[in-house]
């Protein structure tokens, strides 16, 4: 089984990481051909009783994976982040949304 950490983070900033604010464990097991998701809410209180999600911005990527690998109790080998730019992308990516309104805003 193999486990992995996906992370949306807060940044404006195209190149920046803040806050992680979406937090995805997602394990994979191939001999099962299964996978599941487990979603860690950003507001989780770890030592000291800071939220887990100022960790990211604080400590980076490899910190944090190491201190969510920690609090659920499993290896976690691989990681991304991406932001709001980068989640826009990969919308992009796939053709965009098109978002009918019926009603005058």
């Amino acid at each position: 089984m193999q486990f992995f950490l996906a992370v949306g983070n807060d940044s404006r900033d195209p190149n920046g990481v803040g806050l992680g604010d979406a937090i995805h464990v997602i394990s994979v097991n191939p001999g099962a051909k299964a996978a599941s998701i487990i979603d860690i809410p950003r507001d989780t209180s770890v030592g000291g009783g800071g939220k887990i999600n100022s960790i990211l911005a604080n400590g980076g990527l490899s910190q944090f994976t190491q201190t969510i690998s920690n609090f659920v109790g499993v290896p976690i080998k691989f990681s991304m982040t991406t932001n709001f730019h980068g989640l826009e992308s990969m919308v992009d990516e796939f053709g965009g949304i098109d978002i009918v309104i019926q009603e005058p805003m």
